[in-house]
């Protein structure tokens, strides 16, 4: 049995005849034998070819092995846990079985990277789900280098843009949604509470919640809330307007403005005004009414010369029509 065998450390040396009778060697140093090939044959003769490398080579060339190309595999999501956050879903490939499985997998995605504004999520984010079916590829044609191109609707899963193919849409697991009609050109967001807006295509926009609707500006500065029992209420912090052509309602923290070529105030039982002082000012000023009760505090009575009417306690005015006609005329 050779001795020398893949493996073996060998000493070379080289011998040259200096002049005749002197024969002279010298080392050429250590090798390793990578491939040795043996001949024997008949009368004990025995030749071998080998090929060998440095013996102080720190780490063995790699053999000329062509590498393994992967092609586009299908894959099912076992889990999107990423222990890293960082988008990535761990598959099963269809020919894996007892529990293989791969480790943690870049998603491929039509925008997303970084920003100066934006450190992480900038772009699109949608990670497959767990059950997902979805299409692997691989970098550079490597098997340990996979990466997700897309997920996969099936025969289960899969409903198609409708006749036409006109219907697009975003859809959430809990069912919140993006869907955009071709054959109407209309938009149109739920959510999972049952809130829509709608945008028909048309120039109209519609807004339908089951509960409550808020639209805030500011910090909690401006505030319009309404809900689902009729209840409207409008808040802010300065000033609120309200105008139609040459009329306006002006509503300031200690002023109320009302503001129009004519005002009109109807009570169909009744209508009263408290304050603890009523100016009332104008041109003309037409009472119309079938009584007129005035319930005066006591008042003192100057002493100038003129006409006062005073009552203690109350003064009642019936008539069809009643004209007080004076220089000064004041009713206390």
């Amino acid at each position: 049995m050779p001795t020398l065998r893949v493996g073996s450390v060998v000493s070379l040396y080289s011998s040259f005849l200096e002049r005749v009778g002197n024969i002279s060697k010298e080392s050429l140093g250590n090798f390793i034998i990578t491939e040795i090939t043996h001949e024997v044959s008949q009368g004990s003769y025995y030749k071998n070819r080998f090929k060998a490398i440095p013996a102080t080579i720190k780490a063995l060339p790699s053999p000329k092995v062509r590498m393994p190309l992967a092609e586009t595999q299908m894959a099912t999501v076992l889990s999107n846990a990423d222990p890293q956050g960082k988008g990535r879903v761990r598959v099963r490939m269809n020919w894996q079985t007892n529990g293989m499985q791969t480790g943690w997998v870049r998603v491929m995605t039509p925008d997303g990277g970084s920003s100066d504004d934006v450190k992480s999520n900038r772009g699109f984010v949608f990670i497959p789900e767990v059950g997902d079916q979805v299409l692997l590829g691989f970098r550079h044609g490597d098997p340990a280098r996979p990466y997700v191109l897309g997920s996969l609707f099936n025969g289960t899963t899969g409903g198609g843009g409708g006749q036409g193919n006109n219907c697009k849409s975003l859809t959430t697991r809990s069912g919140s949604s993006l869907k955009l009609d071709d054959s109407a050109g209309s938009v149109t967001l739920h959510d999972k509470g049952g809130v829509k807006m709608n945008f028909d295509g048309a120039g109209n926009q519609t807004l339908a919640t089951k509960a409550s609707a808020t639209t805030t500006v500011g910090k909690d500065a401006s505030l319009l809330q309404m809900d689902k029992d009729g209840n409207i209420e409008l808040k802010a912090n300065t000033k609120i307007t309200l105008t139609i052509e040459g009329s306006k309602i002006i509503i300031t923290k200690d002023k109320i403005t009302l503001e129009s070529p004519e005002i009109e105030v109807n009570g169909t039982t009744s209508a009263t005004v408290n304050s603890s002082a009523i100016n009332m000012q104008g041109g003309t000023t037409n009472i119309t009414t079938t009584t007129i009760n005035l319930k005066p505090k006591p008042a003192e009575i100057p002493n100038d010369g003129g006409t006062y009417l005073v009552a203690t306690r109350s003064v009642n005015i019936e008539s069809q029509n009643v004209d007080i006609v004076g220089g000064t005329v004041e009713i206390n």
